[in-house]
Parts: structure tokens; C-alpha cells; sequence
């Protein structure tokens, strides 16, 4: 476990932290959680559908992901400055 900085009011939070304890900006949460989720996601798609489908279901939530790594990155814009 590694402290960081919360973007939001720089309070030390844990790196496993969903929320900063003090301000309640989202973190994110684990990143083993975050693989363990997409795996069995990923498991139950190979099962469930065709394997001809799980190709363009694997592209689209590649994008989806894309999009929200990219949506994280950015600041959040303050309205006080």
C-alpha cells in the first residue's frame, strides 16, 4: 500500500482508496479489482456469445475504456478560479 496525493485538496489517501477520505473526490479504486472485474466480464462474453461477436465486443469496450482513461487524465475545471 502507497499514499498519494488526492488531486482535489492534496490530502495523503491510499493508493487502493476509492474516494479521497476528506474531500471525496473518486479515485478509482484498486487496479487488481479493475482487472479482476473486465477478466470475468470477458470470460462470461466468451461463454455466453458467439466467438465470431467477442471480437467487435472486445474493440468496443477497448474504446469505452480509451474514452475513460482519457476523461480521467483531464483537469477538472474549477469554476472559482
Amino acid at each position: 500500500m502507497a499514499l498519494i496525493k488526492c488531486p482535489e485538496c492534496k490530502a495523503d489517501v491510499s493508493d487502493n482508496a476509492a474516494a479521497c477520505p476528506k474531500c471525496g473526490y473518486a479515485l478509482g479504486g484498486s487496479t487488481i479489482m479493475k482487472v479482476v472485474g473486465v477478466a470475468i466480464v470477458l470470460f462470461f462474453l466468451l461463454v455466453l456469445l458467439n466467438r465470431n461477436m467477442i471480437s467487435h465486443i472486445i474493440g468496443i469496450l477497448g474504446i469505452f475504456g480509451g474514452i475513460a482513461v482519457y476523461q480521467r487524465g483531464k483537469p477538472k475545471k474549477n469554476p472559482s478560479n
